[in-house]
């Protein structure tokens, strides 16, 4: 399994710009490797989609939809403890690469 390696920076105009393996739209491209704007912060992919298969980063807030509920909100966030070191997504099954119950909502 291969996992796209880009990141995202918020530009003052409120755009997006993508850098690592990808293009500037943030799709990724095999051997083409972008560069960062110094002195702003980047997002990390963190290699899954919501359930509308978009790409979710670091520091994305999504909501976990449950069955008659208006579900919860957390923000996408790196974790390190004891046992885990990874992208807190919160509990829940990931198929097809996808978080089949969650959606980005902002960020």
């Amino acid at each position: 399994m291969e996992r796209s390696i880009k990141f995202r920076q918020l530009l003052q105009n409120g755009e997006w710009h993508y850098w690592g393996v990808c293009d500037s739209s943030g799709n990724s491209i095999k051997g083409v490797i972008t560069s960062p704007i110094l002195n702003l912060p980047s997002q990390q992919y963190i290699g899954l989609q919501d359930k509308n298969g978009k790409d979710i980063y670091e520091g994305d807030i999504v909501r976990k939809y449950r069955a008659n509920s208006r579900g919860r909100i957390s923000i996408i966030k790196w974790q390190e403890s004891y046992n885990y070191v990874g992208f807190n997504i919160g509990a829940g099954s990931k198929e097809n690469r996808k978080v089949k119950n969650r959606k980005v909502i902002g960020n």
